[in-house]
């Protein structure tokens, strides 16, 4: 019977790598693992323990195991070959031997490296966000957080046409890697505004708040971060009212109301598969490592001890 090897996280301080026999029932199809995408900002709340039980239901994902009140097995962006050799990506934890339905897979294009493929979920987050934010060209435009999202979006805009692109990010290393990628960037105190629309996906409330600081009138902001149980405390007295700001929550798990009547989950997959044709994302800098290290690299995650966009596994 075939073995394998998935990361844990047994509490909020601890993850290890735990072996498994593989029953293969029928209709699945075992596949192996190639890569896996670390989501930073949303595995580090949930290697914390910090799901709110009231949305554990929305939060769960294919092929999880556990609950998110520990023991629990999580991970959303896996590339996997199979035995005839054709990679497809999938959404599971990870984990180096997959068996999974036929209809959870992804087949990639030939033109779509495996390795630029783990990008397919965050990229569909970004989608959704451009779809959320409905920007018109001229418009000046803040990202502000340059993790990977971050990085997504503004990479993204720029594909759309979008030529006013300006990043606020405090990290040094996160902020000149914007620059490297030609995005005009500076720290939160850095107030080259007013803008018409932002994205903010620091997962820091003061960066929402530096957000609202530097809008136009009727500004819009897209909150992508997602803030578990993290309390957020605005200041709305001063600009919110006065210039007629929005702030609107975008989020990847549902289509917007306004497109559902042509777009769903099979046809955004592949416009996102289209937007991954263009080399550029092989730009991102994103540090790999191998699968038996995960453990220790969320040991750092959990201590906000990760500087890069975010991390890689290879099996």
């Amino acid at each position: 019977m075939p073995v394998s090897r998935s990361l844990w996280h047994t509490d909020d301080t601890h993850s290890e790598i735990r072996s498994q026999e593989l029953d293969l029932q029928a209709g699945h199809q075992l596949l192996r693992s190639l890569y896996s995408l670390i989501s930073l900002g949303t595995e580090k709340t949930i290697a914390l323990g910090g799901v709110p039980p009231r949305i554990f239901d929305r939060m769960e994902v294919p092929y999880m195991e556990g609950s998110f009140s520990f023991p629990v097995k999580y991970g959303y962006s896996l590339v996997a070959v199979a035995e005839d050799g054709r990679c497809y990506h999938l959404m599971h934890p990870h984990q180096d031997r997959v068996p999974v339905l036929p209809e959870s897979l992804t087949l990639l294009p030939s033109g779509i490296p495996p390795a630029r493929a783990t990008l397919i979920s965050n990229m569909e987050t970004a989608l959704t966000a451009y779809w959320d934010a409905e920007p018109v060209k001229k418009e000046k435009i803040l990202v502000a957080g340059f993790g990977l999202l971050g990085a997504l979006v503004a990479l993204l805009l720029r594909l759309k046409g979008f030529e006013e692109i300006t990043v606020f990010e405090p990290d040094p290393l996160r902020s000149g890697m914007a620059r490297s990628l030609g995005f005009p960037s500076g720290d939160p105190g850095f107030d080259p505004g007013p803008f018409d629309l932002a994205f903010h996906s620091s997962g820091n409330p003061t960066g929402l708040q530096s957000c609202l600081e530097v809008m136009g009138i009727e500004g819009r902001i897209i909150e992508l971060s997602w803030y578990g149980f993290q309390k957020s405390t605005l200041a709305l007295g001063e600009y919110f009212h006065t210039r007629r700001l929005r702030i609107l929550a975008s989020q990847v798990s549902s289509i917007p109301r306004k497109m559902a009547g042509e777009w769903n989950f099979a046809r955004r997959k592949q416009e996102v598969l289209a937007l991954l044709a263009d080399s550029c994302w092989d730009k991102l800098e994103i540090e790999e490592g191998p699968f038996e290290n995960s453990p220790a690299l969320f040991d750092k995650i959990r201590l906000s001890q990760t500087k890069g966009l975010t991390y890689m596994l290879k099996y």
